[in-house]
């Protein structure tokens, strides 16, 4: 079974491969994702998701003896990772200035309302948010 897998795992990947761009990051060129508009280009979920591609690949890769591929997949899990600053806002780093209330409160009233309003998958990866932050 893990041949058949295998064979349309690796061109799963590399399909996914092919759209990452000059910045590192996949690009999502599919406008409409889950029936939203104004999808594609660089986001979170993309990374996110495609992360965990690699990383399910790399142990696939090492339990059926693909060494090239894992080694491969998991450098490219490690830089994307690395890329990932380009969804961070450096002026919301609240921990790090030592204001651990005003980190933990945002945390709590983001995460919660994400994890346990009925309008979402109650996941931290919201797929509801819009360009402007609403709902």
């Amino acid at each position: 079974m893990a041949d058949t897998v295998w064979a349309n795992y690796t061109k799963a990947v590399a399909f996914l491969e092919n759209k990452v761009d000059s910045s590192g990051l996949l690009n999502v060129t599919g406008l409409r994702d889950w029936a939203r508009l104004g999808q594609g280009g660089h986001n979170a979920e993309g990374k996110a998701l495609y992360y965990r591609v690699l990383a399910t690949g790399v142990d696939l890769a090492s339990h059926i003896n693909e060494s090239s591929f894992a080694i491969r997949w998991a450098a490219n899990a490690s830089a994307l990772n690395t890329r990932y600053e380009a969804f961070w806002l450096p002026s919301e780093v609240h921990f790090t200035l030592g204001n651990d209330e005003r980190a933990l409160d945002l945390l709590r009233r983001e995460w919660g309302y994400m994890l346990y309003t009925n309008l979402s998958v109650q996941s931290t990866l919201l797929e509801g948010f819009t360009a402007n932050g609403s709902l």
